[in-house]
């Protein structure tokens, strides 16, 4: 009995020291869990082992971070790669091999792991095999383009003087992706590229690479050309009214399409006309229907028989605009009638004019001819009346038959040249 009061004691003992010992082991689990938690995510950290590079070598990156790290390169704004590395236990680590297709210069790399973000800027070097490869432009020219404008980059590539044809090419857009060039024959390569309508307006420097394999020897090349990008000047095109006239009986529906350098349409912005007519100065809001056309009605109660103008203005999502002033037309107004109606009235009147201005100038040169003619005649008859006088009834002095006589022969001279000019300016009309 004794025993088993013993062993029932000591049972009760040993449970008890159990339950002490879990309970403490339960607080310091719970106090480090709590001190792990104050200890907030791992700090990104970030080394690379150069600031350096020629293109064929490799970029090394190691670090610590609190989760995965999505890591960007960029050359002045031309996209490298995007890669992501995973951390594991709070590191990370992480390779490029850098192409004879990545761009020289500058480089600015980017490590984000969703806490942080650091950057790391290193230089990359072209070698004599990166750099070996003649690459010509054949266009574009250095010169300004505007959003949505087609361009054809194109190139002349050749190894030692001769066409290469197996080259692999790229170039940089304006907003920065990489796009393939492809080869069209004879060592020329050859791309249409659009200027997207968001691109970045001013200096824009168009860098190209290639890259070719032969006999187990890489070779590229790197050409760039220095441009300059602008805003697009929208093309407004008037779709209704046609003919720009309207009725004052009805309210006037204005339709307008805005057309891009590139032939597409604006499907999306702000539009407006402004209404300009004697002492009326309106806004008013053109609605986008949403297939490429912009609309409104302007009721015309208030406007007057007088031309109405317009100053139309839109502008897109990224400042691509287009102005231009229109005038409109009444159809009730007397201007319209008489204006389309002109050949009814101005012909017949023009026509009348000419045959009254040809019958006043035919009457007038009869009538000055015939006055011409009769003074000639009255002077050859006081010129023979001046030699009866002389020759026959002798009632005149030598000296008065010469004097008369000269002044006779000059009047007639002068009548001869008159009739003469009459005739002349006759035959010009």
């Amino acid at each position: 009995m004794k025993i088993l009061l013993f062993a029932f004691f000591f049972f009760i003992l040993l449970a008890s020291s159990y339950a002490i010992d879990s309970a403490l082991l339960e607080e310091v689990d719970s106090s480090e869990t709590s001190d792990m938690d104050s200890s907030g995510p791992v700090a990104l950290e970030v080394s690379v082992n150069s600031d350096e590079f020629y293109k064929g070598e490799t970029i090394e990156v190691s670090g610590n971070s609190s989760g995965d790290v999505w890591i960007s390169a960029s050359n002045e704004g031309r996209e490298v790669f995007s890669e992501s590395a995973s951390s594991v236990d709070g590191d990370f680590s992480f390779s490029y091999p850098i192409s004879f297709l990545d761009p020289s210069g500058e480089w600015e790399i980017v490590f984000d792991d969703g806490n942080s973000t650091t950057t790391k800027t290193v230089s990359v070097l072209q070698t004599r095999e990166s750099a070996f490869l003649a690459m010509n432009f054949l266009s574009p020219t250095p010169t300004t383009f505007r959003r949505t404008e087609n361009i054809n980059i194109t190139l002349r590539i050749t190894d030692a003087g001769q066409p290469l044809g197996e080259a692999i090419v790229y170039f940089w857009g304006v907003d920065g992706k990489k796009i393939s060039i492809p080869h069209v024959g004879e060592g020329i390569y050859s791309y249409a590229y659009r200027i997207p309508e968001y691109a970045k307006t001013g200096f824009w420097e168009l860098k190209v690479v290639s890259y070719y394999r032969k006999v187990r020897e890489d070779f590229g090349g790197e050409e760039t050309i220095n441009l300059s990008t602008d805003t697009a000047q929208l093309e407004t095109k008037l779709i209704e009214p046609v003919g720009k006239e309207f009725s004052l009986l009805s309210p006037l529906r204005l339709k307008f399409a805005f057309i891009y350098p590139d032939g597409g349409k604006l499907l999306d912005g702000n539009a407006s006309v402004t209404l300009l007519q004697r002492e009326i100065v309106e806004e008013i809001i053109l609605q986008p229907t949403g297939d490429g056309y912009f609309e409104a009605v302007i009721p015309t109660e208030a406007l007057g028989d007088t031309p109405l103008s317009l100053t139309v203005k839109v502008s897109d999502a990224f400042g691509n605009t287009a102005e231009r002033l229109m005038r409109f037309e009444p159809r009730d107004s007397l201007v319209y009638f008489l204006r389309k109606n002109a050949l009814v009235f101005i012909v017949p009147l023009l026509f009348l004019l000419v045959v009254v201005s040809l019958w006043y100038r035919a009457i007038k040169f009869h009538s000055r001819k015939k006055r011409l003619l009769e003074e000639k005649k009255k002077l050859l008859f006081l010129k023979k009346k001046n030699q009866q006088e002389y020759l026959v009834d002798r009632s005149i002095s030598r000296e008065v038959f010469d004097e008369r006589n000269a002044k006779f022969e000059m009047k007639l001279r002068e009548i001869k040249s008159k009739l003469s000019e009459l005739s002349g300016g006759k035959k010009k009309d």
